[in-house]
């Protein structure tokens, strides 16, 4: 487990940016997003959790199967945490839990394994690198299919550069 503060600020605006980019200004439900994927649970196609803070009760809860209580439960656990911890501790605790494959669980992990880097010091390239792999780890493993890493890392950038977030 590794602090938010010895987390490169190019890693938190990256995973911000890509996976939640209204994460420091919104309220903790917005029903926009619960009731499509209330309909999604329902209809049987899984999508994933809209919000970070979403994302790591999905992680935390890791519940066997998708039912339309665990996503009401889900939601009011997502109320709870938003309420109770503010956001930099969601986004710590989301970034320590999250399973980047090939057995490196949290950021401090996932840092050392694919590019023998402490968190700390990650570049943009590095961060971009890690999140896409972050989105899907079995499918955008540097080991088994880094062509495809390398396109979701380049989107990755494009979409920074495209907001305003980077230049060049």
């Amino acid at each position: 487990y590794i602090a938010l503060d010895d987390i490169s600020d190019n890693l938190i605006n990256t995973v911000i940016q890509s996976e939640d980019r209204s994460f420091s200004e919104r309220s903790p439900i917005r029903l926009r997003d619960i009731f499509p994927s209330i309909y999604s649970t329902i209809k049987g196609n899984y999508r994933g959790g809209s919000n970070i803070t979403q994302q790591l009760i999905k992680i935390r809860m890791q519940y066997p199967q998708r039912t339309i209580g665990n996503k009401i439960d889900e939601i009011l656990v997502t109320y709870l945490v938003e309420r109770d911890y503010s956001k930099d501790e969601i986004l710590e605790m989301y970034l320590n839990s999250i399973d980047w494959g090939n057995m490196a669980t949290g950021i401090y992990s996932a840092s050392q394994r694919y590019l023998s880097q402490t968190p700390n010091n990650l570049t943009l390239k590095q961060s971009t690198y890690l999140v896409a792999i972050m989105r899907a780890p079995s499918l955008y493993s540097p080991y088994e299919n880094r062509a495809k890493l390398d396109l979701i890392q380049q989107s990755i950038l494009d979409v920074m550069f495209e907001i305003g977030i980077i230049s060049n």
